[in-house]
Parts: C-alpha cells; structure tokens; sequence
C-alpha cells in the first residue's frame, strides 16, 4: 500500500466550464496522492497546502473572471498555500510581462498519463 502525502491539496477553477475537463483528470489524477482533497467551489479559495488553480488571467496577471483585483499572490496568500500550480496554461505575453505570476515551466502534455 503506498502512502498519501500527508497534506491537503485544492482544486479551483475560475473558468468553469473553460477548463472544466483539465479540472476533473487533474483531480482524478492528483488527489489520490494526497492526504486531504478540497474541491472549491465557484469563486472559493480553499484553504490547503497545494493548489491548482483553473483561470484565465488578463494582461495585468489578474484573474479575468474575478469581480476584483485578485492575482495569484493573493490567492496562494488566502489559501494559506506553501505551492499555487496554475494549471491552466498563460499566454506567454502575460506571463512575461507580469510580475503578479511567478513563472516556472509550460504544461506541455499531460504529465498523469
């Protein structure tokens, strides 16, 4: 029997039905890794140690579908999470013209498959 990281991971998509379907295989892939799953629901930040967010961003790095002003800083910073994953690809003009998106890597396939 393998062991679950002992830490609660979250899903939430901004998008919804955007990225409805990346949402749902990541969390049938992810989430039996973890501990603790928490699927947000519309507009939630849950509170974990990992998160996936699902959005589409506007050229400031602010989500779009957001009634404020709200970036990935503020949402890592509202879940009280250690590591954000934004699943969802950003346009490279975005990402770097940006300074609210911290940048690491392209999804370039499915990294669960």
């Amino acid at each position: 029997m393998s062991r679950k990281v002992p830490l609660a991971v979250g899903f939430a998509n901004f998008s919804g039905e955007d990225f409805a379907s990346l949402a749902s295989e990541d969390l049938a892939a992810i989430s039996p890794l973890f501990e603790t799953t928490i699927v947000a629901t519309t507009q939630q930040i849950p509170r974990v140690d990992v998160i996936f967010i699902y959005a589409r961003f506007a050229a400031s790095g602010a989500l779009e579908q957001s009634s404020q002003t709200v970036g990935v800083r503020q949402i890592a910073h509202e879940a009280r999470s250690r590591v954000l994953i934004s699943a969802s690809a950003i346009p490279e003009d975005i990402a770097q013209n940006s300074h609210e998106i911290p940048r690491t890597c392209d999804r370039q396939s499915d990294f669960h498959a």
